[in-house]
């Protein structure tokens, strides 16, 4: 018989100094490597970490870099950051909880390609803590399919992890190379739920309006610069991104859910130190600095127990309602400052541990069983 748990978590006595504490979030597409000459990633890497240095992200979403890369990138820039897949973060003030990778697919746990794709294309989620507030966020880095149609579909698949991040009190942003322009059916989609950063920055943008320049270059002072183009009409922004007027496109966004503040909003179309004319990468990296809200979710961690060894980023992904055999996963649970009803009962029960401001209690006599599915949206499987 399935008996329910009920986590309750409660405010601390102390508040946390949320308001004030901006954290810089940052995509880029650092261009996979085959090209030549100045454009080789042999002559690009260094410019490429230096930049990413400079702009001082505490989360940064990367696309394209392939192991090699990522070892690059790690042995440049790990004093200073954290992680070794595509999402980095600065230790200093940075803790990555929990994450992992799913397929942007019909099948997101095994790799995958769905909705006539060109290619199977993912998706790297962080679920962080900020060590100065104690406050989450849920940062999701990919890079969507060159395939129009298939785009809006691959979205509503992240969507879909997001919507019960949100629903349990989470910030979330999503970041990428998203490989369309605003006025497309893939940005639209995205705009449902979550605010193009663009839009919602409270002070004005900084920047040229294109962020893939395909290596292109125009003098800075040449450039049609983001509050230019936000004084132009839908139209115009649409018809340069299709026709590469300014000499590139907008296809790199940052969104956030409507609860986060955009404080800042910049698109850093550096050259390389000492190579005028010639850029890091073939697209520019973009940084927002966001404000979280006061009241954060919290994370309770409540199962540890088996798994069948496929990497789960949620619940959902039980779609056929069986309980994964062999393996370890663990189960989460995210809370508010509210009773939230977990409703499981897993075997091999091991711990509960309590990360950020409440603290948890079980219910007295409360027992764990033999389950298979969850119904409660903000209980999650990670590895």
């Amino acid at each position: 018989m399935k008996k329910s748990v009920l986590a309750l978590a409660f405010c601390a006595a102390a508040s946390i100094a949320a308001h004030g504490e901006s954290l810089r979030l940052c995509s880029y597409n650092v261009r996979c490597p085959g090209d030549k000459g100045e454009n080789h990633w042999n002559n690009r890497c260094w410019a490429v970490c230096r930049l990413v240095k400079e702009i001082s992200p505490d989360i940064v979403g990367f696309q394209e870099p392939q192991p090699k890369q990522r070892k690059h990138i790690t042995d440049r820039t790990k004093e200073e950051f954290g992680g070794k897949d595509v999402v980095r973060f600065k230790t200093s003030r940075i803790e990555r909880l929990a994450g992992n990778t799913f397929f942007v697919s019909n099948t997101p746990w095994k790799s995958s390609r769905s909705f006539g794709s060109k290619q199977a294309r993912w998706a790297e989620c962080a679920l962080c803590r900020d060590k100065k507030t104690g406050q989450l966020v849920y940062f999701v880095s990919t890079h969507l399919d060159l395939n129009f149609g298939a785009q809006p579909r691959q979205m509503r698949v992240i969507l879909g992890r997001l919507k019960a991040f949100m629903e349990a009190g989470v910030p979330v942003v999503l970041v990428g190379d998203h490989n369309c322009w605003e006025s497309q059916e893939c940005a639209k989609t995205a705009r449902e739920v979550l605010k193009d950063s663009l839009y919602a920055t409270e002070t004005p943008p900084e920047g040229p309006w294109r962020t893939y320049c395909g290596y292109k270059f125009i003098e800075p002072d040449g450039e049609w610069l983001v509050e230019d183009a936000l004084k132009a009409t839908p139209e115009e922004r649409t018809a340069s991104d299709e026709r590469q007027v300014h000499g590139g496109r907008r296809i790199d966004f940052l969104y956030v859910s409507p609860d986060v503040k955009v404080k800042s909003y910049k698109v850093w179309n550096n050259q390389k130190p000492g190579k005028p004319g010639h850029y890091p990468s073939d697209h520019f990296p973009v940084s927002i600095d966001v404000e979280l809200p006061r009241d954060a979710g919290r994370l309770v961690k409540v199962w540890t127990g088996k798994g069948d060894g496929r990497k789960f980023s949620d619940a959902a992904n039980w779609h056929d309602g069986t309980r994964p055999k062999g393996g370890e996963t663990a189960v989460f649970c995210l809370v508010n400052d509210a009773e939230v009803e977990c409703d499981l009962e897993g075997a091999d029960m091991r711990a509960v541990i309590s990360i950020g401001k409440g603290d948890v209690t079980l219910p007295e006599g409360a027992s764990w069983g033999k389950t298979t599915k969850f119904r409660q949206p903000s209980c999650w499987v990670m590895d």
